[in-house]
């Protein structure tokens, strides 16, 4: 029972499943074309060429790094870095003239030069040459590398075959004993030009060398084998191999004037292909005569470069050359001496001394429709999916409807079952609710297909005023929510079909009503809202119709007026799953009219700033999804839910141009119609484009007052937040994103985290700059937009700024601690200050005590002593001089001590002063002894 119920469920998953495979791949009516080739050329700032480059190399970040005569270059799609030798700085590359790449483990890239090899870390852009081998003797003409599975990278240069040991630390020669050659100049007789491995024995390497090919036994370190080209036996063939590729146990090789030789690595035998025949002249040659380069394009194809007539096709089935199509301004692939090169995205890069060109593949993508019936060109197309036909509508010089039906894969081809002979030109095709296809024409009225019959039949509704309507140009037939069939014509109006189609209204314009139709000629839009008007559109502006009061209406575009849009021929109108309209109106833009409560109105208006080709809108359609696809000079795809858009046109699918009277058709698997063209997928396709051409974003500089940060690394976006002084605080982040398709479609936005809460203005400048920066932590990020889109890669590089140290909080600290202490000291040392001379003066105090005190006893005892011997005693005299004199020193004493205690005398002045009047007092005895014994005054 189990049983029967998994297998009951997995019926229908096993229908759904086939259903679903079978409808992603339709039979269409394609026309068989040749492969076409665009290319685009590469060009240096002041569209100066970019000539002779020999080697490409692409990293995983998305840069492409070309070497050649004139140094290293770095391309990310848009602007180039460019590096140099400069004479005695050991820091720059080894050699202008570079004549190889080879990039390992998607770090080191290795660069051949004619003087020596450098290794560059392409994270850090640091730079090692090696110029000598082991025994000191220079590294010449380094053309090839070669990764072994141990690490060792092979070098063929000019004196042989050399190695470089996975520690990248030194180069050496292994010398090869080759033999002498007969052809050629001898000085290049030990040259190795390429290197790869026997695909039989991994043990031997198989060089491409001037004296041919040979292998070499690594463990012998020396020559296994030699291999001449015995085949090559044209007088002028010569036996150097200067390029081979591998192909499978196979290897073809480039060599001089040999065809196209193949060397067996299972036989170890030759065969050449396309191989000059004796006698056979220069100009005439119908093979290969002198090959310049070579590349695998398929399992059945090489892709081979003449020396003198270009790009050919070789088929190792048939072993026939052809010619790659091209259509564009000049020949590149018909140019002499090309290099050819593939990349990751499978684009061809060819090179010469004249430039650099890059193939476009995304140019002639569409197919072309291979219709059996005489037309014009294909007007209209409708996908019925209940049957899985195709119906075309065909314009001038056409005389019916073309149908293919996809599951027989068998045409049928309606006519009209009158007139037969006469035009029938298609505007529109419409399959209604009762399945009834309708094709509105040119000049002849409104069909219907009858099946049966296989016939296209006229329908008209009789009428006593408008029997002329219905043998006149219709453009549009659209059916409404209550199964309403509208009709837009050339110049009579619109008319309304009831659902049984044996009614008509008919509306015209009457000037003197202004509730009336708007508009004269080329009713080409007609759509119903969310809310049941209907709107449409016409040659000179659009109204709307209310179903219930029976009345048009300006309302809306009036309310556009205000907000800048005026009338213009309205081409289109549309309703995206959203319940938007979506109006083309020429001249100014595609509008959306948002309308989530009645009568209340949102605008937005798509310009060339949007994503716009030019303001010349045309023909609109949604698919299954809700997208737009817009006649735009292009075919113009725009995802109203995300805002993303991708023009195409020449240059990126489609064969020719569209506009004027074409439209588009997406039917359910995806494949976009437009006039004769179909782009098989093309939804798929469109939605890519959209958004995926930036393959990555970086921040590859960093400058700090100007300074450039020597190691930032930007492949590493994880490391420690940088730390910086607080003078370094002008910041400037160099950007750039990898981007080779439509870069004027590239916008960046960046913020600094710290600083700034929301993003910049979009910017296409590669730079943001930061001045005055405050200390504190700061997050710099920067994101790019594609087409509108922002793609959320977000890189970022966080920072510090230091405070100044005084501003930090523990130099505040300290320098609050330290005045405190200063204070403090200052203080104490007051009070010592103040108790010190509290003791001076206490001791002056005592010994004014003392010396006042002696003195006054010794005046008491002289004065007790001179009363009583004052009438008799004969000292009388002297002991009251020397009472007095007691008296003055005791007064002098007490002028110094008062002195000496006033604070005002603390000066040089009064000190001075001072000393004066002391040795005066001291000297004034002696003098005045002295003039007494020599009688003087």
């Amino acid at each position: 029972m189990y049983l029967f119920r998994l297998l009951g469920l997995a019926a229908p998953l096993f229908f759904l499943i086939h259903f679903t495979a079978s409808a992603q791949t339709p039979t269409l009516p394609i026309k068989s074309r040749a492969e076409e080739y665009v290319f685009k050329e590469i060009k240096l700032p002041g569209d100066e060429p970019i000539r002779d480059i020999l080697a490409l190399v692409q990293d995983s970040r998305g840069f492409v790094w070309m070497a050649g005569k004139h140094g290293l270059m770095r391309y990310d799609g848009h602007d180039f870095k460019i590096f140099h030798n400069i004479p005695g700085d050991t820091t720059s590359i080894i050699d202008t003239d570079l004549l190889s790449l080879y990039l390992l483990s998607d770090t080191i890239l290795c660069m051949g030069g004619k003087h020596g090899v450098s290794l560059m870390d392409i994270r850090t852009e640091k730079i090692t040459n090696l110029a000598n081998d082991q025994d000191g003797n220079p590294i010449e003409w380094v053309n090839d590398f070669y990764p072994d599975e141990d690490g060792t990278i092979w070098i063929a240069g000019l004196k042989g075959l050399y190695s470089l040991k996975p520690d990248l630390l030194g180069i050496t020669n292994h010398y090869l004993n080759t033999p002498p050659i007969t052809i050629g100049d001898p000085a290049f007789a030990k040259r190795v030009y390429c290197i790869t491995e026997h695909s039989m024995d991994n043990n031997r390497l198989m060089l491409g060398t001037e004296c041919g090919l040979i292998s070499f036994d690594k463990k012998r370190d020396t020559i296994h084998e030699i291999y001449p080209n015995r085949e090559a036996t044209f007088w002028r063939s010569h036996p150097p191999v200067y390029k081979f590729i591998q192909d499978g146990n196979y290897l073809w090789c480039k060599c001089w004037i040999s065809g196209v030789p193949r060397f067996d690595m299972v036989t170890e035998t030759w065969r050449n292909f396309a191989y000059p025949k004796s006698g056979d002249r220069l100009e005439t040659i119908k093979g290969a005569w002198a090959v310049s380069d070579l590349l695998l394009k398929s399992e059945d194809e090489i892709w081979v470069c003449d020396w003198d007539r270009g790009l050919y096709i070789f088929n190792k089935n048939n072993e026939f050359f052809s010619t790659p199509k091209q259509e564009q301004t000049y020949n590149v692939l018909d140019k002499e001496k090309l290099n050819i090169f593939k990349l990751k995205d499978g684009a061809l890069w060819l090179s010469c001394k004249d430039g650099l060109w890059r193939q476009n593949l995304r140019a002639k993508q569409f197919e072309l429709l291979d219709i059996p019936f005489p037309h014009g060109w294909v007007s209209a197309t409708l996908h019925d999916e209940e049957t899985d036909e195709y119906y075309f509508g065909l314009h001038w010089e056409s005389y019916g409807v073309a149908c293919w039906n996809s599951s027989t894969q068998q045409w049928t081809y309606y006519q009209p079952e009158i007139d037969k002979n006469e035009m029938f030109n298609t505007h529109d095709i419409f399959k209604d609710s009762r399945g009834v296809t309708w094709v509105a024409t040119s000049q002849r009225g409104l069909w219907y297909i009858d099946k049966q019959s296989k016939t296209l039949k006229p329908f008209s509704i009789p009428g006593n005023n408008f029997n002329y309507f219905w043998s006149h140009v219709i453009y549009k037939v659209f059916e409404d929510s209550q199964n309403n069939l509208w009709l837009g014509t050339g110049k009579y109006g619109v008319a309304r079909l009831n659902p049984e189609r044996n009614k008509a209204d008919f509306f015209i314009n009457n000037a003197q009503d202004l509730a009336s139709l708007y508009g004269i000629s080329h009713f080409r839009a007609i759509e119903e809202d969310r809310y049941g008007r209907i709107w449409i559109g016409s040659r000179t502006g659009f109204c709307t119709f209310d179903p219930e009061t029976a009345t048009f209406s300006r309302e809306i575009p009036l309310q556009l007026q205000k907000n800048g849009i005026r009338d213009g021929f309205t081409y289109s109108i549309v309703k995206d799953t959203t319940n938007a309209m979506w109006l083309t109106i020429e001249g100014q833009g595609l509008v959306k009219v948002e309308e989530q409560i009645k009568d209340t109105f949102h605008f937005k208006v798509y310009q060339t700033d949007d994503g716009l080709k030019d303001l010349t809108l045309l023909y609109m359609t949604t698919d299954k999804q809700g997208r737009l696809w817009v006649v735009n000079n292009g075919l113009l795809y725009l995802n109203p839910y995300n805002n993303s858009f991708m023009l195409t046109d020449e240059r990126n699918g489609l064969i020719e141009s569209v506009g004027g009277d074409c439209k588009i058709t997406v039917d359910r698997y995806g494949n976009v119609f437009c006039a004769e063209q179909v782009g098989l997928g093309w939804l798929g396709e469109a939605e890519k484009y959209s958004q995926s051409s930036v393959s990555n974003l970086m921040i590859e500089n960093i400058s700090i007052n100007s300074q450039p940060i020597l190691d930032w690394n930007p492949y590493n976006e994880t490391g420690a937040p940088r730390m910086v002084k607080h003078n370094q605080n002008n910041f400037t982040f160099g950007y750039t994103a990898i981007c080779f398709e439509d870069y004027n479609q590239v916008r960046y936005r960046y913020k600094l985290e710290g600083l700034e809460s929301d993003w910049n203005s979009p910017t296409h400048i590669l730079e943001a700059r930061y001045t005055n920066l405050k200390p504190g932590k700061y997050r710099f990020v920067v994101d790019v937009s594609y087409k509108g889109v922002w793609l959320g890669y977000n890189r970022s590089v966080e920072f510090s700024i230091r405070q100044a140290f005084w501003k930090t909080w523990w130099f505040l600290l300290l320098s609050t601690m330290a005045i405190i202490m200063v204070f403090y000291s200052l203080y104490v040392n007051r009070k010592q200050q103040k108790e010190k001379q509290l003791q001076i003066r206490l001791k002056i105090a005592s010994d004014l005590h003392d010396d006042v005190g002696s003195t006054l006893s010794s005046i008491s005892i002289m004065s007790d002593l001179l009363q009583s011997r004052l009438d008799d005693s004969p000292n009388a005299e002297e002991m009251l001089r020397k009472i007095g004199n007691n008296a003055r020193n005791m007064l002098e004493s007490m002028d110094d001590i008062i002195w000496s205690v006033n604070p005002q005398n603390d000066n040089f002045y009064n000190i001075m002063s001072s000393m004066d009047s002391s040795i005066f007092r001291a000297l004034f005895p002696i003098l005045r002894s002295i003039s007494s014994a020599f009688g003087l005054s």
